[in-house]
């Protein structure tokens, strides 16, 4: 361990935050945490998973003031390598974030965390007689963050557009932990 990146104070601070089962920093932890489904790999330094908003707000805002980078981290799915953390840094999983906070049909619209898997979302529409059109092939894994961070689709695209086209709004953390608004509900 290489206090020069993961000083013990941050270490506490996170476990504090999330738990100390949730702040992985062991080598074989760290593997799992270091390729997408590319081919690249490079280990964090950390990983943490937070269980909610609060929490992943009170990660980044330690981060922020030990000055370590942030790897966001949804599914792992990706072939581009956004989730790999090239030099070191803090791993934030979003396995936990998958709550649909609400769906409301007759406004086309679900409010859904960053962590929520594609096909969860599509299977709690469809009902409604809706769906969540960008389909990459790893929707059985892939979440709603990564997409939307990556403009991931799959074939149902080439008629309904990729994620960009079906997200209206973002409510994100910035690396310092405050809480930007990005669009909205259409008027």
């Amino acid at each position: 361990m290489d206090e020069s990146v993961r000083p013990a104070e941050l270490v506490r601070e996170l476990q504090d935050i999330v738990g100390s089962d949730r702040v992985l920093s062991d080598a074989y932890s760290l593997r799992l945490y270091s390729y997408d489904a590319g081919t690249d790999a490079a280990a964090a330094d950390l990983v943490v998973i937070p269980e909610d908003g609060k929490q992943l707000a009170a990660v980044m805002a330690a981060a922020a003031k030990h000055g370590i980078s942030l790897i966001p981290r949804g599914g792992g799915t990706g072939l581009s390598g956004g989730a790999i953390p090239c030099e070191g840094g803090m791993t934030i999983s979003f396995a936990r974030l998958r709550r649909i906070m609400s769906v409301e049909p007759e406004h086309l619209q679900a409010r859904v965390e960053a962590g929520v898997v594609n096909l969860a979302l599509g299977r709690a529409v469809t009902p409604l007689g809706l769906q969540f059109a960008p389909d990459p092939s790893s929707q059985a894994a892939s979440t709603i963050g990564g997409n939307a961070a990556m403009n991931a689709g799959g074939p149902h695209t080439l008629a309904y557009g990729v994620t960009a086209n079906h997200v209206l709004g973002v409510r994100l953390l910035l690396a310092n932990g405050q809480v930007a608004e990005l669009g909205g509900p259409a008027p």
